[in-house]
């Protein structure tokens, strides 16, 4: 399961990065963005939710993703621009930034899932 986080985390990452240099375009795209990172966020939840009950910093990788997917949310729903105007765009540099974060986080939530041994205890259940 961490390779699928980590593998959704990465598609993610390459949709926006190719929706924001203009490589890639339009409803479907978005779509498909909007998709795996919805996907990113539940399965850190699942991979990385028992790190929460450690501490609120060791779940870092786990509810951090939270925050990019809403940042995106509120540009995709149109509310950003309507609330700020032109400055929206902002939102998206913000998302970008967290979203890059976010994917370091998860990262280190998965190699310290791996060295406490928590993956392997998983797979056991």
């Amino acid at each position: 399961m961490p390779y699928a986080l980590r593998l959704s985390a990465l598609v993610t990452f390459a949709l926006g990065l190719g929706l924001v240099s203009g490589i890639v375009a339009g409803p479907p795209f978005t779509t498909l963005h909007l998709v795996f990172a919805v996907i990113t966020v539940v399965l850190a939840l699942v991979v990385l939710g028992p790190q929460l009950r450690r501490s609120f910093a060791a779940g870092l990788g786990a509810w951090f993703p939270l925050i990019p997917l809403v940042l995106g949310l509120l540009w995709y729903s149109g509310l950003a621009t309507r609330l700020i105007g032109r400055a929206g765009f902002v939102v998206i540099l913000i998302h970008a930034v967290f979203g890059i974060i976010a994917i370091g986080l998860i990262e280190m939530g998965i190699a310290r899932a791996r060295r406490t041994g928590a993956l392997e205890r998983a797979r056991e259940l």
